[in-house]
């Protein structure tokens, strides 16, 4: 009767398990959507910025960078939208075939990797925008206008690396923290302890038949 209880228990928490592993892959899953999305619309952005150049007679030192930072910010923002393609592919493959942790640990080592490559696609694309304006500004008004501009975007890219740092912090999970991967800090106590019992019983009553029968050869003797 115990036993039948412990394994109804074990098969209980594995079924849940199952289930909480299933949403939080799905969690991981969305996250890489939204990501994905908003790098392709970037890198779509800084593509049209290059191939649409409107000005002609242009000093090459203020049109190399320019183009070098577009470039940049159009590669990083594929580079995110492929990666998170990839693993919605990928990951859902090794979770349906493979192992369910596997995948969730695959999913968030490159979820934190890709947001990442997103990040650094708009530094990039703020940098270029900021030689924009240095590259349309003519005379003493126009750079003066220029060195505000900039001056207010560099303000503006501070203030997206501390939020965005401040906000990471906020929701960032605790080392301590057990989380949804309890199965391995936490092997539910309860199922534990009742297994424990039940086989600490047996060993006791298999050791108290053994010597009872040890016991009643030597009395026939």
């Amino acid at each position: 009767m115990i036993r039948a209880d412990i394994c109804a228990l074990e098969k209980e928490a594995k079924q849940r398990t199952i289930r909480i592993q299933e949403k939080e892959f799905k969690f991981l899953r969305d996250g890489l959507d939204v990501i994905a999305t908003s790098s392709s619309l970037l890198a779509g952005v800084s593509f049209l910025n290059i191939i649409k150049w409107p000005f002609v007679d242009v000093n090459p030192w203020f049109l190399g960078p320019y183009f070098a930072l577009q470039i940049m910010s159009m590669v990083l923002g594929l580079i995110s939208s492929i990666n998170a393609m990839l693993c919605h592919i990928f990951g859902q493959d090794l979770a349906l075939h493979g192992t369910m942790e596997e995948a969730i640990y695959g999913m968030e080592i490159e979820r934190t990797i890709t947001f990442w490559y997103f990040k650094a696609a708009n530094v990039f694309y703020v940098c270029a925008f900021a030689m924009w304006i240095w590259i349309c500004s003519v005379g003493v008004a126009a750079i003066e206008i220029s060195v505000i501009s900039n001056v207010i975007l560099g303000g503006f890219l501070i203030f997206f690396y501390r939020y965005n740092s401040s906000i990471q912090k906020r929701f960032k999970i605790r080392k301590n923290s057990r989380g949804l991967h309890f199965q391995k800090s936490i092997p539910i106590p309860m199922v534990l302890e009742t297994e424990q019992t039940y086989k600490a019983q047996k060993r006791a009553s298999a050791r108290v038949s053994f010597n009872e029968h040890k016991s009643g050869q030597y009395n026939l003797a």
